[in-house]
């Protein structure tokens, strides 16, 4: 585990300015984690505009109904569409998946949110601790406390 991945930024992509100022959220349900309330942290950001990206649109509709909010939602054909996007956006969230490792390699400042249960917990907590070592723009929390000091440090003007 203790190697050195993401140092350089390995992917690149001109941006589409439409989501500039915009921050991503990507929540599958595989890697859930019980302590982050999304309710709460979308209902925290109050000047940036915020997506939900995925390929499966069943991702959003669990999303939408598991934390009653409702927040616009990209669906994206492929990973090309949707690393394009995620290189746009001003901040991404999201738990141990496909969108957040594009986030990664695109150097995209990024919050990774742990999973809680024992069957993922030791190998996702080591390998992404390892990670952010290393990519001063990725962080990973585990708790409500740690994203919402964090996003004090990414986007400080957007919490209410």
């Amino acid at each position: 585990f203790d190697v050195e991945r993401g140092i350089t930024k390995w992917i690149d992509f001109t941006n589409d300015n439409s989501y500039t100022d915009s921050i991503f959220i990507s929540h599958s349900t595989t890697r859930h984690n019980k302590n982050i309330d999304m309710k709460q942290l979308i209902e925290s950001l109050s000047s940036a505009p915020i997506y939900f990206i995925c390929f499966d649109l069943s991702e959003y509709h669990r999303f939408i109904e598991t934390y009653h909010v409702d927040i616009p939602v990209l669906v994206c054909e492929t990973i090309l569409d949707m690393s394009k996007k995620i290189s746009s956006c001003k901040l991404f969230i999201g738990n141990l998946s496909a969108p957040l490792a594009c986030s990664i390699a695109l150097h995209k400042p990024c919050i990774g949110i742990l999973p809680t249960q024992p069957v993922h917990y030791f190998t996702d907590v080591k390998l992404n601790t390892n990670l952010s070592k290393y990519i001063p723009s990725y962080r990973v929390v585990n708790t409500q406390e740690e994203i919402m000091t964090i996003l004090h440090e990414f986007v400080p003007t957007s919490i209410v």
